[in-house]
């Protein structure tokens, strides 16, 4: 009962909340659904490096106050942290059943942190003045960053009511996932997740955007951990809409906010 409580908090209060920001998906990603008839608009620059997204997060607002403790996410979790935290759930989840058995691949390839090990590297990190966390990462080109967030979304296309049996627990999980206009990005979307385990249940939301080559996503790492539920919900939406004009307009230069490699960087690409 107690590695079964264990792993149902764990699941709920930490895989969706901070592993979904990461949006391992199966698949290759779908075509941007948005078209390609809007034009005009200011495009992001496309060659972000990891040092320059650290330094644009930085100089990024949300309700008018620039996020704090903008740092690489290996620095902030720790990297022998993280990396223990990998290999737990993936053995947790190796003797776990899926049904419908089609979607184990998206849902366990987002639970198992497998994205997460790969990006870590890249990752950065900040957090708001409410405490949720903004993670950045820089992928290869614009395209790569659109189809990584387009891919969440069809991965949960035909897994929005999926169930888990592990430990001899069964635990729902029904995952709603919206597309959502933001100006400057290549594709964005929300997602609300409900967990029901035990006879409790757990809520999160999350949101992704794709901005140039940069995947930005938001999650409340204290969404689902069973405290008392805010009257009205977070929109994260407003918030990458915020967040996404600074990287349209970026990279930005470092600030007190980035960390001394990020400033480093910057003073090495312009000499």
């Amino acid at each position: 009962m107690a590695a079964s409580l264990r792993f149902r908090t764990l699941f709920a209060g930490t895989a969706i909340a901070a592993l979904a920001l990461t949006g391992c998906a199966g698949g290759g990603g779908g075509d941007d659904s948005s078209g390609g008839e809007e034009s005009a608009a200011p495009e992001a620059p496309t060659d972000y490096t990891t040092e320059q997204v650290e330094s644009t997060l930085a100089a990024s607002t949300v309700d008018g106050e620039e996020l704090s403790n903008v740092t690489p996410a290996a620095d902030a979790v720790g990297e022998d942290m993280s990396q223990e935290g990998i290999s737990m759930m993936e053995g947790i989840l190796e003797e776990a059943e899926i049904d419908p058995a089609e979607c184990q691949d998206p849902l366990l390839g987002q639970l198992t942190g497998g994205m997460l090990e790969d990006v870590m590297e890249d990752s950065v990190m900040g957090t708001t003045a409410d405490g949720v966390s903004i993670t950045a990462y820089p992928m290869d080109s614009k395209e790569a960053a659109d189809d990584h967030v387009n891919g969440l979304r069809d991965a949960y296309k035909d897994c929005g009511d999926v169930t888990m049996t592990l430990m001899g627990e069964e635990m729902g999980i029904k995952t709603t996932t919206e597309e959502v206009d933001v100006e400057g990005a290549g594709a964005a979307i929300s997602q609300d997740a409900e967990v029901e385990a035990q006879g409790q249940t757990s809520t999160t939301s999350t949101a992704m955007m794709s901005v140039g080559n940069v995947v930005i996503s938001i999650s409340d790492p204290s969404a689902g951990m069973g405290g008392e539920e805010s009257a009205e919900p977070t929109d994260y939406t407003s918030m990458l809409e915020e967040i996404a004009p600074t990287f349209v307009e970026g990279p930005a230069e470092p600030s007190e906010g980035a960390s001394d490699e990020a400033s480093a960087e910057a003073s090495d690409s312009e000499s």
